[in-house]
């Protein structure tokens, strides 16, 4: 029994995903920062796998376990697990994420010289090898951002997300640190932490929207990624996952948003993001949506799909939601839409099979670009070149790597 109030919770909801957990544990218990001074909850939603199992063959007694009395949705689950954290600073952590391992002594070295509430870091991507993107399993993509450290108004940053659809350097929990007694404020307030279909994106505009200023870093510290049951992962590779996804939930999606079936993966984004400012009382939260980036995200999703059936209805049920756009809009929407099926048609013409369709290319075209973080060039990372193999792994390479550029830079 620790016998002060640790200074970092990281909190893990899980449910099944027992394989990935063990190293994302790993991650945690490996952090370069003194063992008395972070706790590490497993919040159990009704796993069907052995969780406690997996905790136990980490023989340590620093993980503490906790289970919910039957299965949640998942933002119930998020705040449940939210509701046991005893540290001054809490982190949400996925089961199939890790983090680096100085990340928390990287934290607290700015939070003892920042007032601040909020702190975010950036991340890599991990393929793990189940991922269900398969041409990217088995790969890490490492973005450079061009912003620097330190103190960003928060309002800013809201209206980059509303514009790019990029929230990031927002406070989802996964990629952040919120003050305990800031958090039970937002509580007592409002209920809870988390709501939508999309907590952590919800997060992330509703905590961002209730401080002044967030401490932002721009080095990648978290390791996002991306296995069989990743719910967004999934959500852009199969249809029947996208479905199940949204009906897991009783709720209702955002007036205004494109309604498909499946409904798709930047939809249910936009969806939280909306939802967050609605409880904050902004009376007309769609006024700060960028139309057109939010439907190209839209087109980019369904060309995702590789049943051609549901891309067919998605795309037709997008082309009806833009004859309602403002006519410039409009325009606009569809010279993009020319230009990216003139692209795809080189890709199915066997211009992939060329020498010069290379990873890098190929991510480009694939990966989403928001331009909210201004990203500076990514690094494709081979993984089995380099023996990672589990994000643990993955967790070891990036912290190094921000290491060997410190040094080099220095």
């Amino acid at each position: 029994m620790m016998a002060k109030s640790p200074f970092f919770s990281i909190v893990i909801p899980a449910w099944n995903r027992g394989r990935e957990l063990f190293h994302t544990l790993r991650t945690c218990l490996d952090q370069d920062f003194e063992a008395d001074n972070f706790e590490i909850i497993v919040s159990d939603n009704c796993s069907t796998d052995n969780i406690p199992a997996v905790i136990d063959s980490l023989s340590t007694g620093r993980v503490r376990y906790v289970r919910t009395d039957r299965h949640l949705p998942m933002t119930d689950s998020w705040n449940f697990a939210l509701a046991h954290a005893r540290g001054k600073y809490v982190g949400i952590l996925a089961t199939d994420d890790g983090y680096c391992l100085d990340l928390l002594s990287e934290s607290y070295r700015i939070l003892q010289q920042e007032i601040t509430p909020v702190l975010t870091f950036q991340s890599t991507q991990y393929h793990w090898p189940s991922s269900p993107h398969v041409q990217m399993r088995d790969q890490m993509i490492v973005t450079n951002y061009a912003f620097s450290d330190g103190l960003t108004r928060a309002d800013r940053l809201i209206d980059e997300a509303f514009s790019s659809l990029d929230y990031a350097r927002l406070p989802t929990g996964m990629n952040s640190f919120c003050k305990r007694d800031f958090l039970q404020e937002v509580i007592a307030r409002y209920g809870s932490v988390f709501s939508s279909f999309f907590p952590d994106v919800y997060a992330a505009i509703f905590l961002g929207s209730q401080v002044p200023q967030i401490y932002t870093m721009n080095q990648p510290m978290f390791v996002a990624g991306f296995s069989s049951d990743s719910n967004g992962a999934s959500m852009v590779t199969d249809t029947e996952s996208s479905r199940k996804f949204y009906r897991a939930k009783d709720e209702e999606l955002f007036p205004g948003v494109i309604h498909s079936d499946p409904p798709l993966l930047t939809t249910g984004i936009l969806d939280a993001m909306l939802k967050a400012r609605k409880t904050r009382g902004d009376a007309d939260p769609f006024s700060r949506v960028n139309v057109e980036q939010y439907v190209k995200f839209c087109y980019r999703d369904a060309d995702a799909f590789p049943d051609s059936v549901a891309k067919d209805q998605i795309n037709a049920a997008i082309d009806e939601y833009i004859e309602n756009c403002h006519p410039v809009i409009r325009r606009q929407i569809k010279h993009y839409r020319s230009k990216q099926q003139s692209r795809n048609t080189l890709l199915r013409s066997g211009w992939r099979n060329l020498k010069l369709w290379s990873t890098p290319v190929r991510h480009a075209l694939y990966r989403k670009r928001r331009p909210g973080r201004r990203p500076t060039g990514d690094q494709v990372i081979h993984c089995r070149a380099l023996n990672i193999e589990n994000v643990y792994d993955a967790a070891v390479y990036t912290t190094g790597m921000r290491s060997y550029r410190r040094k080099k830079a220095g």
